[in-house]
């Protein structure tokens, strides 16, 4: 099914600059996995054809939970093969699995721990909280209170 993208083409998740998402005239969501895999991935391996094979469970999953009625088109302008967005973090697992491990690990530790940060939000939040001085400062009263 071809379509046409009707809003500009924009990252969702900063940690994933490559990832591209566009709407279409129905207002539907999509990557595009052409460029993702053209930047990410290995043309060798990785095709969208490939993912919506290894991954036709989660296609179907997917169209009844979203009712949605098709998952991959083709963008009338640039020729690229768009996924519906709900695969989009699914397609990042397929042409990258230690993400795929990765993001497993983060859902056990919020199963477990009640919430989870993602190392991204730590940085940042370490970065925001303990500057140079804040740091030296830290280390001069451990100092302090092991001497004392």
């Amino acid at each position: 099914m071809h379509c046409k993208i009707v809003t500009g083409y924009s990252a969702k998740y900063p940690e994933f600059p490559e990832l591209l998402f566009a709407s279409d005239k129905e207002d539907t969501l999509y990557f595009d996995a052409t460029l993702y895999i053209e930047h990410k991935g290995d043309l060798a391996k990785h095709s969208p054809a490939s993912f919506a094979r290894k991954f036709s469970f989660w296609f179907e999953s997917a169209k009844e939970i979203y009712d949605i009625n098709t998952t991959i088109v083709t963008d009338d302008v640039t020729g690229h093969v768009l996924i519906d967005d709900s695969l989009a973090l699914l397609f990042v697992c397929y042409i990258d699995p230690q993400f795929s491990m990765y993001i497993l690990e983060r859902i056990s530790e919020m199963l477990l721990n009640d919430f989870v940060l993602s190392d991204t939000c730590i940085t940042q939040m370490a970065r925001d909280r303990l500057n140079l001085n804040n740091l030296k400062e830290n280390e001069s009263k451990e100092e302090t209170s092991r001497r004392g």
